[in-house]
């Protein structure tokens, strides 16, 4: 972690001892450039802006030129690192954590920035949970020193399908393109791991890395709950690769206790269970290796997704005419919001562009009013995806909810939950499949070679044919299974009430009303969308006992 004060009136930077200085600048990253082994050499030969077009990498950069006193910023393609910034007064703070700049910023909560956590699970990037604190957003760079400074794009990533491809030619582009990828990533590696779970994309990556590092050691999370394990299906894959296998096994007390530091370790309120699973897996793991390959960004950018495949009845739905899809709609949006069904009229009746947020969708508007105490209607969802709908005009549906996913699901939960997971354990994660070359070639797949059927990532499946065990060449994705459905329904319950109740968060939710979550968790073990909501207040319930009252920083 690093953090930077710029200031405006002096005109001068504080870096930490960790960075990098010589006569014409200072600077410092998070995360590593895999195509440069001197920023300050590629610098002084190109200037920033041009200089940041070129980089290949996961970082987030501050550069400081000490002959013009200028402060630059920037954040790679995919926002796979975290930057975060705030202005107050005459001191700008530039940090790879949330926590310092909530600090700095004065700690309060924004009550839009909550209202869309609700929605997505998460915050939207550019916005944070701190008031007077943003992000910076992925593929962006800036001159920070500018008071005023806006955000300029140099490196993002959008869909262009290219048809008429030679598929043979190209799948061996593919395989060439992220055997690549990989060896790039773990040059210098003593002793590589991977996360390795039942599904396609950890697999691959593990096949290739095994090749080069016969002696790694592939680590696999399995539940003490029948149908919430990969275990068998990871071994297989490790016994074909021929490398060690450890499979860290959990139970809800081991969830449980580790959740707090899951939490502090993101610096931001996110909604997903496995940050708690990939901190685990993190835990075991350091130590004994010094990086860990994951497959992460593979399912935005290749189409991994079922949402991205609607078929059986939503289809049906989609088919009718658009009058009567309007007319069902009219009737059907009065049902409860938790009404089996009614998502599904929902998808098939309403435009993706008034629907669509990314890969979760927890709390509706109806919903919200009930739980927050400042609730603003004039607040949409629809204010933070309209952008990015606009800027995918002309797309397919498919790739539009692409674009959505890697622009404001991919960095505010995925590249949390993964990095943050990872690094506050002590260990580097590195994430091929958001290599740059990997990441133009994904951008040029057609539909055809994203789904056939019910079967996804189509093309990655062919490439890579042979490296795979049956059962993951032909499985299904089934996403990275915490159950903490089940437990929040029986043995959590009584803790997570704990949680609600102890939480000084009144001034934000209505206890009552999270309670009620947590009584129909109980009352129906197997609704797939309340546990959800009743995770979504409990992570935000713990973020603020563990950042927003507890953390004091050195800075």
């Amino acid at each position: 972690m690093f953090t930077v004060i710029f200031d405006h009136t002096t005109k001068t930077a504080e870096f930490p001892s960790s960075a990098f200085e010589n006569d014409d600048i200072i600077y410092v990253t998070d995360g590593e450039i895999f195509n440069c082994e001197s920023v300050a050499s590629l610098w002084k030969k190109k200037g920033f802006e041009k200089m940041v077009s070129c980089l290949n990498g996961s970082f987030s950069l501050v550069l400081f030129d000490k002959n013009t006193c200028e402060l630059f910023i920037a954040r790679d393609r995919l926002g796979a690192k975290q930057l975060y910034y705030s202005l107050q007064g005459d001191r700008l703070m530039i940090s790879s954590h949330f926590a310092p700049v909530f600090e700095f910023a004065g700690k309060q909560v924004d009550p839009v920035a909550l209202q869309h956590y609700f929605t997505f699970q998460y915050v939207p990037e550019p916005m944070t949970i701190g008031l007077g604190v943003k992000a910076l957003r992925l593929g962006h760079w800036a001159k920070a020193s500018d008071r005023d400074f806006e955000e300029v794009e140099f490196n993002t990533w959008k869909p262009s399908p290219v048809e008429g491809k030679d598929r043979e030619q190209f799948k061996n582009e593919i395989r060439e393109k992220l055997t690549s990828a990989v060896k790039k990533q773990l040059k210098g590696a003593v002793n590589p791991a991977a996360f390795l779970s039942g599904g396609l994309d950890s697999s691959i990556l593990t096949a290739i890395a095994s090749k080069d590092f016969p002696n790694m050691t592939a680590y696999t999370i399995a539940f003490d709950i029948p149908g919430f394990s990969e275990a068998e299906v990871a071994a297989e894959s490790a016994r074909k690769y021929g490398i060690k296998h450890e499979i860290v096994r959990l139970g809800s007390r081991d969830f449980k206790e580790a959740v707090p530091f899951a939490i502090k370790a993101m610096g931001v309120p996110v909604a997903d269970p496995s940050a708690t699973a990939v901190s685990l897996i993190a835990k075991a793991a350091v130590g004994k290796t010094d990086v860990i390959i994951s497959g992460e960004g593979s399912d935005e950018l290749w189409g991994g997704y079922h949402v991205y495949n609607p078929r059986g009845r939503v289809l049906k739905i989609m088919a009718l005419p658009g009058i009567l899809k309007k007319l069902i709609w009219f009737f059907a949006r009065f049902l409860p919001d938790d009404m089996r069904g009614k998502d599904l009229l929902r998808r098939g009746c309403v435009p993706l562009e008034k629907r669509f947020v990314g890969n979760t969708f927890l709390f509706t508007d109806r919903e919200k009013k009930k739980l927050l105490k400042k609730f603003d209607g004039h607040v949409r969802f629809t204010d933070v995806t309209a952008p990015y709908y606009k800027e995918a005009t002309g797309l397919s549906d498919m790739d539009k909810m692409q674009y959505i996913d890697t622009n404001i699901w991919l960095p505010g939960d995925i590249d949390v939950v993964c990095g943050k997971g990872c690094s506050e354990r002590g260990l580097k994660c590195v994430t091929p499949f958001m290599d740059n070359d990997v990441t133009d070639l994904a951008g040029t797949l057609t539909r055809d070679e994203k789904l056939q059927g019910t079967q996804n990532k189509v093309i990655l499946r062919e490439a890579f044919e042979d490296l795979l065990t049956g059962e993951v060449r032909n499985g299904v994705k089934r996403g990275y299974p915490v159950p903490v459905r089940v437990w929040l329904s029986g043995e959590l319950n009584d803790w997570a009430r704990g949680i609600i109740n102890n939480a000084n968060v009144s001034a934000f939710i209505d206890k009552r009303e999270a309670l009620k979550l947590l009584d129909k968790c109980q009352k129906n073990p197997d609704d797939p969308v309340c546990y959800r909501k009743a995770w979504a207040v409990i992570v935000f319930c713990l973020w603020y006992r563990e950042v927003a009252e507890a953390y004091a920083s050195k800075v």
